[in-house]
């Protein structure tokens, strides 16, 4: 760590206080650093102040903080939130990616001279150039390289590499909540009757389910049959699947693991006309299963695909769109607008967020927050006819108001 200047002793109650500078903040005023002294002997004190210094100007790390660039620890905090398990193996695929728009465009500079303007600037750049063949790139994941890059300059403060963290001053800018678009009640009904009849019973099934229970993608596609209890009609949800690049070579490879929180782990309750479905479903898939000589078990996925596999979560998303726009439903729509319809429905129909909390693997606060702002059109008119209610006059008022004027 680079000490500046030779430090100072000031007394204090019955001891000394030493402070040394270790940086300058962008106003140019100096940061210290302060250490107590026990000691009443100022010779003593300038003793212990020198020995401090040396301690400090010691310490050594993989690369120094004068030396090491945006990329470099962007890498470095990346590699210890993988050595560590702090995020999952999905989440740290992700950051691999963010880091490449970093190393573009700001990899190469000094974090000891990154500034919060620097930052800024990058974060305006590559939402206006940091897309494909130069075309912007969207504020999502702008904010995305944004946060990781200031939680890498965070880590690189507490180990002393850099006197702040410049990130904390920087606003690139807001970022706008994306518009959910969810299915009515009546749409919901609609899209079951055509997930009924359609022909690819795993894709159908896992489309059913999702709906039906509210389940994310990850978690029904590591749905098993042991997971399922037909006769109580329960989902029990234990696990989530991702998909996560490979350590060597091209591709991704599944990785199972806990749901997404806390609260992920969960017992879903299964409509009749999904658990009926999946009865039939059961025995269907024994006998595709049995024609390529695949036995089923109580470990077999319930979505399982030709060679008795795990269905994979970006295809179900492939799968669901292409059904939704093939059947006419609004192309805004996604896979995850069937999880939204399914909280908003039952905050519709007056059912506690605790409650709804408790299967869909959220907070109360999240349910409220995320799902209580964009209600259902028949919602809507039901409290346009309540305020009418509450705001219409009646016959003997009128009378009494038409006196008055």
């Amino acid at each position: 760590m680079k000490v500046y200047g030779n430090g100072s002793v000031v007394k204090k109650g019955k001891g000394f206080l030493l402070r040394v500078v270790i940086g300058y903040g962008e106003d140019g005023e100096p940061i210290r650093k302060s250490k107590s002294a026990k000691t009443q002997s100022k010779r003593q004190a300038d003793k212990l102040l020198r020995e401090w210094i040396r301690e400090l100007e010691a310490m050594v790390t993989t690369v120094e903080g004068e030396k090491m660039t945006v990329s470099e620890l962007l890498q470095f905090h990346i590699d210890i939130l993988d050595e560590t398990k702090s995020v999952r193996p999905r989440t740290i695929d992700g950051y691999r990616k963010l880091k490449l728009y970093a190393d573009k465009m700001i990899g190469s500079k000094l974090i000891i001279e990154l500034t919060f303007a620097d930052i800024e600037e990058f974060c305006l750049e590559l939402k206006r150039t940091g897309g494909a063949d130069g075309n912007s790139l969207s504020a999502n994941t702008v904010i995305k390289v944004f946060t990781l890059i200031k939680a890498a300059l965070k880590q690189a403060v507490k180990r002393r590499w850099i006197p702040y963290n410049p990130a904390i001053d920087a606003n690139p800018f807001k970022l706008e909540k994306p518009e959910v678009h969810i299915l009515s009640e009546d749409e919901t009904r609609r899209f079951i009757a055509r997930v009924l009849e359609y022909p690819r019973k795993d894709q159908a099934a896992a489309m059913l389910i999702s709906v039906c229970c509210g389940t994310r993608r990850g978690e029904v596609c590591s749905l098993r049959w042991s997971d399922i209890d037909l006769d109580k009609q329960v989902v029990y949800l234990r696990n989530a699947v991702s998909e996560v690049s490979k350590q060597q070579g091209s591709g991704k490879t599944l990785h199972f693991d806990s749901p997404k929180n806390a609260n992920g782990t969960r017992d879903i309750p299964i409509p009749d006309i999904c658990a009926d479905y999946l009865r039939k479903e059961k025995e269907e898939q024994r006998q595709r299963l049995a024609y390529f000589n695949l036995h089923q078990g109580e470990d077999t996925p319930v979505c399982a695909n030709s060679k008795g596999g795990f269905m994979r979560p970006s295809n179900l998303s492939k799968f669901s769109k292409t059904f939704l726009l093939d059947n006419g439903f609004d192309p805004r729509l996604t896979l995850h607008s069937l999880r939204h319809g399914f909280v908003t429905h039952l905050l519709d129909r007056g059912m506690p967020a605790n409650q709804i909390g408790q299967i869909s693997g959220q907070t109360p606060k999240v349910v409220l927050d995320t799902y209580g702002n964009h209600r259902s059109e028949a919602v809507i008119q039901k409290l346009a006819a309540e305020l009418n209610e509450i705001t219409s006059l009646k016959p003997s008022e009128e009378s009494a108001l038409r006196a008055v004027s």
